[in-house]
């Protein structure tokens, strides 16, 4: 019908019969809702059930209109009704459009489009005279005080409640227009109110009516889902772009967006699958397969989830959903489904960024306490917006974290405003010409003595600070890394805070040029930007003097003396944004496993042969070759997220040893080497579970709306973000060398972490192979986690082995291109050697930090039993994944080789039949997740059916039809080929 009406709008002249003239300043909403009125005069057996009438808020809003500007209301409103009487709905004649009261201030002004546009309804006029709407026309009754006395927004405000009570229901669009006109809060809050009260019965609307159903539910669904949102937030983009007067291309646009909310909108969990009447065929149901699978597991659900996330941790994240889910700002379509412009995205995720900090669900307070909780938050806040946690965390944390821990008692007054976001944070390191290579940064801050400032420089392009997050439209301050210059000498990189726009108009500063680096493959909720200094001044105090501080006569003074300890003191805080990035990952890899796996408990392919005829098909999880693709993946995930609580401790502890002074600087070391390797682990294992489960979907995968794609673009920059993870791993594979090279020269090895305590027992593992023997069985192989757990310590204590010889051939001259420096060496045993050394490492530490969690986890319960088997899998899918290593040395045999991988086969299919509450204790609510075919129910084809069939745009004809005609000319332009 949208499509019909919007032909007629492009062939018809302005004025013509066949359309009312519109004003130019019209909005696309206005075309809906008389789309609507017309829809319900093709049906007057429907006007008696109280339809929205749109008109109604215009009214009211005439009302407020004209007293603004000093006319007599009782004379707007009385002429506006009696202008448009004759609008009866069962008449498709409309009245004459009202005469505007007062000048408009301008073509666009809002109040003067709807006073132009002001038509009363025949519910409305009903409801106001104690008419009855019905389906002749309304005789025209008399100017009523009580709508007369619409001359204050307040008043409106009453007079809409009023008018809802007498029967009339505004709709989304009227009470959205409204709630932009009128300012008292107490309208606002009557208007909210409206809007609440009016949901219930426009869905009534939709299931009291058959014919036109579709036109009804489209506005009754959006009453439903998002009336609040579009009153108290209107997506940015709509009002711009959906003006009819700029032509076709923008009209087509406009329904499209409109279509796409409300084709989201309408797939409601509980909704049945609809074929038109005359369709060939009706949809058959499937058998609750999932229920199935939930009924011969070995434990709940929720069980599950209170030892994977803790039950103070799993009640935090019902809660954050719970209350979400009935904010209109985080309500109904994923973003990424919305198809909104960058602005609006970006504008959209910092409506939800500060909506998020008035919800406060993590005080300051309780997240010093303790520290996971902000972690399940912004796990939570990813699962709607992966930009939304970066955007968040990046001022509320990272550059709060900065001024706490960088920073002294001459910047706590900052930390505040930052949690309020008067001030919005980031944090200026990388530059167009380098990012990995910290320490040759260029940006320069140059101590003035005689005016006892800073003078930030950025002596050319290359030196521009680039990549910031949130600097690229959000932030006001960042604290920037800079080259210290004193007195002509330059001391290194130190942290800066420095203010980039003003607090009152958002502009930059003379001497900062700013801006947004532009879109992005993916998470373009969040703004990329850069930043260069032009000889920019900034006050002493403004060095984050906890490091190091410059006295008001130029004098340097150090804590740590050493540049080296100086320098890593000074990114201590980094390490907390990749512990951050490996929760990022972990809600991407479990969002896909949620669907790969739902689905693939709840698809049947082929029946075993030889059954009776009809016999049932099976689920694809019950096939070998599904469970050896996913499962590892599963356990994985709870791998990683028992490792990530564990790191997210350790680095709590080592921000307070920072603040009170007793940070050992060892700690540094070693948790810098963890979040180093954590990081580009979480982010492998991720990329590749995304991949594999959208194949293990099948075709279906494929689809936009299951969210693999969506997955994969804002997946991706965890890969390079906080360093590039080739390049970041390295950092741990020289702390294990520097460790291996203290144990092997006799000195104990000892860690405040413990997760190089297994070199102090390097004699003993050598002297015990080989572990496994003529005695080891598959039965030991699947239930023995230590035993798996030191033959992968043997296995990193190998692979050291190997890089250190590697390293010394390269550097003697025994290997090939004869000797070499250091530097050269290092890069030439990257591959097979280091890379695959440091990857060992932090996965035998997240094994270990797996069987700790079992071991916590009580003994003979099915949680227990259920976390011992994955634990056991994913220790098996590394040794299977590294055989050839295990074979160095013949530390296993062939047939221990085949041992571990019939066992790892066997623990899958083991896990298979807790598949499914393995995913649901992790899983979001389906509000959230989205994917049809991932929904908790199984039902994946009808949600899959109604998600494509009840989006307009794709049942409605192609706008480029016209250009099927006539048919082609074979051949025609052979001649015009380019030889």
């Amino acid at each position: 019908f949208f499509s019909t009406r919007l032909t007629v709008l492009r062939n018809t002249p302005p004025g013509s019969s066949r359309l009312p003239a519109r004003p130019a300043g019209s909005d696309m909403e206005l075309l809906e809702e008389e789309v609507y009125f017309e829809q319900l005069d093709e049906h007057p057996s429907r006007s008696g059930a109280s339809p929205p009438p749109a008109s109604y808020a215009r009214l009211a809003a005439l009302g407020e209109s004209s007293a603004a500007s000093n006319n007599n209301t009782n004379h707007t409103i009385g002429s506006s009704i009696s202008s448009s009487s004759s609008s009866g709905s069962g008449s498709k004649e409309r009245g004459p459009l009202p005469t505007c009261i007062g000048s408009p201030k301008a073509a666009d002004d809002w109040k003067s489009v709807v006073v132009l546009e002001a038509r009363p309804s025949p519910a409305t006029v009903a409801a106001t005279t104690g008419g009855k709407a019905g389906g002749g026309r309304v005789p025209v009754p008399p100017a009523q005080p009580t709508v007369a006395a619409a001359s204050t927004s307040l008043q409106v405000g009453k007079v809409a409640v009023s008018l809802f009570e007498a029967g009339a229901r505004p709709s989304p669009t009227s009470l959205y227009r409204l709630y932009e006109t009128v300012t008292s809060d107490e309208t606002k809050a009557a208007l909210r109110d409206v809007a609440e009260r009016s949901a219930p019965a426009l869905g009534g609307v939709a299931e009291r009516s058959r014919n036109g159903a579709l036109a009804v539910a489209e506005r009754s669904r959006s009453a439903v889902n998002s009336v609040a949102g579009r009153i108290v937030q209107p997506l940015g983009d709509w009002k711009a772009s959906a003006v009819v007067g700029r032509g076709a291309r923008t009209m087509s646009s406009a329904m499209h967006r409109v279509s796409t909310l409300v084709g989201h909108l309408r797939s409601a969990p509980d909704a049945p699958a609809t074929l038109p009447d005359d369709a060939p065929f009706v949809p058959t149901e499937l058998d609750p397969t999932l229920a199935s699978y939930r009924a011969r597991a070995s434990c709940e659900a929720e069980e599950l989830e209170h030892r994977l996330h803790g039950r103070k941790y799993a009640e935090l994240r019902r809660r954050v959903f719970a209350t979400l889910a009935r904010d209109p700002l985080f309500a109904g379509s994923p973003v990424a489904e919305l198809e909104l412009s960058r602005a609006s995205h970006r504008e959209l995720c910092y409506r939800q960024m500060r909506r998020v900090v008035e919800y406060d669900f993590v005080s300051e307070a309780e997240a010093r306490a303790d520290p996971l909780l902000k972690f399940v938050l912004n796990n939570c806040l990813s699962a709607y917006d992966v930009s939304l946690t970066p955007k968040l965390g990046l001022s509320c944390d990272l550059f709060a974290n900065c001024l706490r821990t960088l920073g002294t008692e001459r910047h706590a007054a900052l930390i505040p405003r930052v949690a309020t976001l008067e001030i919005v944070g980031c944090f200026a390191l990388t530059e167009l010409s380098h990012g990995t290579n910290v320490r040759e940064m260029r940006t320069t801050a140059t101590y003035d003595e005689r005016t006892r400032e800073w003078v930030l420089h950025t002596p050319d392009y290359l030196a521009t600070k680039w990549w910031i997050g949130l600097l690229g439209k959000t932030a006001n301050y960042a604290v920037v890394m800079a080259q210290l210059v004193l007195r002509g000498r330059q001391l290194g990189l130190h942290p800066f805070v420095v203010p980039v726009r003003t607090l009152d108009t958002h502009q930059p500063f003379p001497g900062v040029f700013v801006g947004d680096i532009g879109a992005k493959n993916g998470q373009n909720g969040l703004d990329n930007g850069f930043v260069a200094f032009r000889h920019y001044r900034i006050p002493r105090e403004n060095l984050l003097n906890r490091v190091a501080d410059v006295t008001e006569d130029g004098v340097y003074t150090a804590e740590h003396v050493r540049p080296g300890r100086r320098f890593a003191a000074t990114l201590a805080p980094l390490s907390g944004g990749r512990v951050a990035i490996i929760g990022l990952c972990l809600g991407n890899l479990c969002t896909a496993l949620t669907v790969a796996v739902r689905y693939s408990c709840a698809r049947r392919q082929f029946a075993p042969p030889g059954g009776p005829p009809g016999a049932e098909e099976l689920p694809v999880m019950e096939y070998q070759l599904q469970q050896q693709r996913l499962l590892p993946f599963v356990a994985a995930a709870y791998a990683l997220e028992f490792f990530r609580q564990w790191l997210t401790g350790a680095f709590a502890e080592q921000s307070a040893a920072l603040l009170d002074g007793t940070l050992d600087p060892a700690t540094v070391a070693e948790m810098h080497a963890l979040s180093s390797a954590g990081k580009p682990l979480a982010g492998w294992v991720t990329r590749d579970a995304i991949q594999t489960s959208r194949e293990c979907c099948g075709g279906h995968g494929y689809l936009a709306c299951n969210r693999f794609e969506v997955l994969k673009a804002d997946h991706d920059p965890n890969m390079t973000y906080e360093g590039d993870n080739p390049v970041l791993i390295q950092q741990a594979a020289k702390y294990l060398l520097t460790v291996a090279q203290r144990a092997m020269g006799g000195d104990g090895v000892t860690s405040a972490l413990g997760s190089v305590d297994f070199f102090n027992r390097a004699e003993e593992l050598e002297a015990a192979a080989p572990l496994l023997t003529d005695r080891t069985s598959v039965e030991q192989l699947t239930g023995d986690v230590g035993l798996l757990c030191r033959l992968l310590e043997w296995r990193v204590l190998r692979l050291v082995r190997a890089a250190g010889e590697k390293l010394q051939r390269e550097m003697t001259g025994e290997g090939a291109g004869g000797r070499k420096d250091a530097f050269t060496a290092w890069n030439d045993s990257q591959v097979f050697y280091l890379q695959n050394m440091a990857r060992a490492w932090v996965e035998l530490e997240v094994t270990r930090q797996f069987a700790k969690a079992c071991e916590r986890t009580p003994a003979g319960t099915g949680v227990r039993k259920v976390l011992e088997r994955l634990c056991a899998l994913y220790a098996l899918s590394l040794l299977t994944n590294d055989i050839a290593t295990l074979r160095r040395d013949d530390f296993i045999s062939t047939d221990h080789a085949d041992m571990l991988q019939e066992a790892m086969l066997r623990v899958c299919a083991a896990v298979k039949d807790d598949a499914v509450v393995l995913v649901d204790a992790f899983a979001p609510p389906d509000h959230v997740l989205f994917a049809p075919i991932g929904r908790a129910d199984g039902q994946v084809y009808r949600h899959l059916y109604n998600t494509v069939t009840q989006d307009a745009r794709n049942t409605e004809r192609a706008e480029w039809w016209e250009l099927t005609k006539p048919p082609v000319k074979v051949g025609s332009r052979r001649s015009d080929i380019v030889n």
